[in-house]
């Protein structure tokens, strides 16, 4: 909730979601968007998500601090919803302006295995550029051609230098090799 208004926001740490089984017509694993304030020490190890739009979502949109999160050993099964415009992207973080602005901190994705039917996004704002984000060991498996409007592999917008860094991103191509393209900074939103 707003401070201006009155209202306190509080904080969330010390989240562990392990062992799970998850399936959402929207994110699987949502970390955001009510970010007044700051959310830190967050593990989500160990699960499965099926049959979901997004894989993982995260929005900072209300000027909290968003840290030391940790996505480990997740195995992710999208679907392209035709009712969904974000569907079939198994990575988004974003950060957005409504309040103030948020920064993420030490964000690591590490073990994740999805299929990918859209790009990977990740974006800043005018404010605040995107930084402190890390995929280690994440491989992506092509299910489909891409769409005529996205065609990267990954879209980024308002990225600081090395804001996002990758070791050890796998890409399992499955025939669509010559479709796809590689990083793109043009912009756009992860609509």
């Amino acid at each position: 909730r707003h401070r201006d208004q009155g209202q306190v926001a509080a904080e969330a740490r010390g989240v562990l979601a392990e062992h799970c089984l998850v399936s959402s017509r929207k994110s699987a694993f949502k970390i955001g968007t009510e970010t007044l304030g700051d959310i830190r020490d967050v593990t989500v190890r160990r699960c499965d998500a099926f049959e979901t739009a997004r894989g993982v979502l995260m929005v900072g949109k209300d000027g909290g601090r968003i840290g030391d999160v940790l996505f480990e050993d997740l195995s992710i099964q999208l679907r392209a919803y035709a009712d969904e415009p974000k569907a079939g992207r198994p990575i988004v973080v974003e950060l957005m302006r409504r309040l103030g602005s948020s920064r993420f901190r030490n964000v690591v994705f590490r073990r994740v295995r999805s299929d990918l039917r859209a790009p990977l996004y990740f974006g800043g704002n005018a404010r605040t550029a995107l930084s402190g984000i890390r995929l280690v060991d994440v491989e992506l498996a092509v299910a489909a051609a891409p769409s005529p409007t996205r065609s990267f592999l990954a879209e980024c917008s308002e990225v600081a230098p090395r804001g996002v860094a990758s070791e050890n991103l796998t890409v399992r191509w499955n025939g669509f090799r010559r479709a796809w393209a590689g990083v793109s900074d043009r912009g756009g939103g992860a609509d």
